[in-house]
């Protein structure tokens, strides 16, 4: 395995740590898998079909980062998610 592919591992795996824990605070469970692992579903499958069909030249590199960016970006939707649910349960 590439250093590529671990790096892209290791989000993946830190994402759904992130998420197992929004899934133990949320109250309906079973949207908010649905609701995220689809959304990521959609993005992977983008990112990788970029990465594996049109990656010449430099085009590779900035998919491959781009996919970096839409893990961390959902990652920090999972954080505001915690946040609001964690506030909600406060009140």
């Amino acid at each position: 395995m590439t250093e590529d592919n671990l790096l892209i591992s290791a989000c993946y795996i830190i994402n759904w740590l992130t998420l197992s824990i929004v899934i133990i605070y949320s109250a309906k469970k079973k949207q908010s898998v649905l609701i995220h692992l689809g959304i990521q579903t959609l993005y992977s499958l983008f990112w990788w079909y970029q990465l594996n069909y049109y990656s010449s030249g430099g085009t590779a590199l900035v998919a491959w980062f781009l996919w970096l960016i839409t893990i961390g970006i959902h990652w920090f939707g999972y954080l505001i998610q915690l946040g609001v649910i964690i506030w909600k349960r406060r009140k």
